[in-house]
């Protein structure tokens, strides 16, 4: 079962690094890791890999999930690294994870 779908508009790809058969990440993490890398729709269409933000705030550990290709963010928060992947994990097996759309990054003082 792939976890990849087509949520939205499909933007150009850049090649996606590869992965070993001995990453642990593989079998921990199967949908985080093809959400990362995969480099093409099940149809064959091209897609933007995603992005993983995970950082500490309010106490606990927090994992912000960035579905580049859709435009699309979820979110996991959790006392350990470790829990907020496999959160991520079983709400992409699962299709459970609540979508949000991506808010636009403000431009910094200063910036063009």
């Amino acid at each position: 079962m792939t976890v990849v779908k087509n949520r939205g508009p499909l933007v150009a790809t850049t090649s996606s690094p590869a992965v070993s058969g001995e990453d642990p990440w593989r079998v921990s993490f199967p949908g985080l890791l093809e959400m990362l890398t995969l480099p093409t729709m099940p149809d064959g269409r091209a897609r933007e890999g995603s992005t993983l933000l995970v950082f500490a705030a309010d106490g606990l550990f927090k994992g912000c999930l960035n579905d580049r290709d859709n435009g699309l963010v979820a979110w996991a928060s959790a006392g350990t690294v470790q829990e907020v992947l496999e959160a991520l994990e079983r709400g992409l097996q699962a299709d459970t994870l609540e979508w949000r759309a991506q808010k636009p990054i403000p431009k910094r003082k200063g910036s063009r």
